[in-house]
């Protein structure tokens, strides 16, 4: 038996599949985020490994006798944590939603442009990275700065914590946008113009490679016999297009957590040309590049449920039911731009916040809903289109996590992109290819692409000719607004209103 762990922005999951791939066993567990101030969003790192240990002994109760041979870990990316030599954190962990070092970007660039640093990294800077995280820290906080022997990833973390080694993945690497995705190593020139040294951060491999044996501690606070191999997993993203079956160029992935995310499968890491929007970076899939566009999209469909339903009181499947209640007897489209962390799929957008567009008093509860799922959906077929111009068109998407249990959603995204949307049956695909990557590191699996040949189907979305042409005429609107309301979003940003430091 294999054990994938994914350690997601909201809980843990751990799951426990035998050597035939078959899903056997999962746990969870969930921990806080803190927003301290605005455009702030922290972790303790220590609620991973509280959080890795609680979901691991969930899943292992409910299986008997259960004997697992290796494990590997799945992560959220871009989120970093100042450590000490024994890997203890020394401040809390900024995630990959914190927006708060926006201003600071532009005097990176000034050492290398943004065109030449998307040619290495794969992206232009983001507020999201890591990188900028350092950089952050070297400003606002020196004393940390200077007193961290090293800036880690959750990966890396978590890796010392179960073998004693640091080790971190390549597609987890490439993410912090001071790594050169050709090469697949530390930029110098990047790293420079960060202001950290390549031995503050740690070794890098490609995901499935064994980054030791499980620590005897470790195993017994998570339940496991000690010895066992450890192996790098990657980016909860790129993990969950291996348990999705995302692996070879052609092939689409659409994830739908806290943030939706379109990840494709390409062969060569060059970047395209443009306004830098789409990412590429490396793929858990051996010597193959991602592309991948995210935006809010779970975290927006909370924020409804919170606002508009007595604090979070209904299931999203009410909320669902009523945008579709909606839609039946719609005649005033409203739209509803959800950028409300920013527009990350293009940098002139990084200023760019939600707005609502078409509000009448016939609109109500049930119509600002809808457009809550359908602004959702529009910035993916938007983003869509935008990866369109660097990769192959996909024959397919795959679509999985919480809003893929939402038929309404489905058949929008099939409708908006014209391809059929597929939701493949295992529904926890990020721990599940973590569960793969670790079948791979310890031998039970001779590769990634053998396993995935013929992962099971629940359903299939086909898009209709009506439903296209509307989605079109609707994201000619979206687009149209977007473009008209950049200045507004411009005058606010240069007004002034940062983040107060403390």
């Amino acid at each position: 038996m294999l054990l994938g762990i994914d350690i997601g922005t909201t809980a843990v999951k751990a799951l426990v599949i035998d050597d035939s791939g078959r899903a056997l066993s999962l746990g969870e567990h969930g921990y806080p985020t803190s927003r301290p101030h605005p455009g702030w969003s922290e972790q303790d790192a220590e609620d991973w490994w509280t959080g890795a240990v609680a979901a691991t002994r969930q899943a292992l109760e409910r299986i008997q006798a259960p004997a697992i041979t290796g494990l590997a870990i799945s992560t959220q990316g871009d989120t970093l944590v100042p450590v000490d030599a024994a890997c203890r954190p020394l401040g809390p962990a900024r995630t990959w939603m914190d927006t708060r070092t926006g201003e600071l970007i532009a005097g990176i660039e000034s050492k290398v442009d943004a065109d030449r640093w998307r040619e290495i990294a794969g992206a232009s800077l983001g507020p999201y990275s890591a990188a900028m995280t350092i950089v952050w820290l070297r400003e606002h906080r020196p004393e940390v700065f200077h007193g961290a022997a090293r800036f880690a990833l959750v990966e890396d973390f978590l890796t010392h914590r179960l073998t004693g080694e640091a080790l971190l993945d390549h597609p987890n690497a490439s993410r912090t946008l001071a790594f050169d995705i050709t090469h697949r190593a530390w930029s110098g020139l990047l790293l420079e113009a960060v202001g950290v040294e390549e031995q503050r951060l740690s070794p890098t491999a490609p995901s499935g490679t064994v980054a030791g044996t499980l620590l005897p501690t470790a195993a017994e606070a998570l339940g496991l016999p000690a010895g066992i191999p450890v192996a790098v997993g990657g980016h909860d993203q790129t993990c969950a297009a291996i348990g999705a079956g995302v692996v070879k160029a052609g092939s689409m992935l659409l994830s739908c957590g806290t943030a939706w995310v379109l990840l494709a499968s390409i062969d060569r890491p060059g970047v395209g040309e443009g306004d830098g929007g789409v990412q590429v970076y490396c793929h858990a899939a051996p010597d193959r590049w991602a592309l991948l566009t995210a935006h809010a999209g779970g975290n927006v469909l909370s924020w409804c449920r919170e606002v508009l339903y007595a604090g979070g009181q209904v299931s999203y499947e009410q909320i669902g039911a009523e945008a579709a209640l909606a839609m039946a007897r719609e005649t005033e489209p409203v739209l509803l731009l959800p950028h409300f962390y920013g527009g990350s799929s293009s940098r002139w957008l990084r200023d760019a916040r939600g707005a609502v567009v078409g509000l009448t008093l016939g609109h109500g509860r049930e119509e600002l809903a809808l457009a809550v799922m359908r602004g959702v959906a529009l910035e993916v077929l938007r983003n869509f289109e935008l990866m369109g111009r660097q990769s192959r068109r996909p024959q397919e998407i795959r679509m999985i996590g919480g809003g893929a249990g939402s038929d309404l959603w489905a058949q929008m995204i099939a409708d908006g992109t014209g391809v059929p949307v597929v939701r493949p049956e295992v529904s926890e695909a990020a721990s599940y290819g973590a569960a793969i990557l670790a079948g791979v590191g310890a031998g039970v699996f001779a590769s990634v692409d053998e396993m995935v040949q013929a992962l099971p189907v629940r359903d299939v979305r086909e898009p209709s000719p009506d439903g296209r042409r509307f989605y079109q005429t609707m994201l000619a609107r979206f687009e149209e607004s977007i473009q008209a309301l950049a200045p507004i979003y411009r005058r606010m940003a240069a007004s002034g209103r940062q983040p107060e430091q403390p």
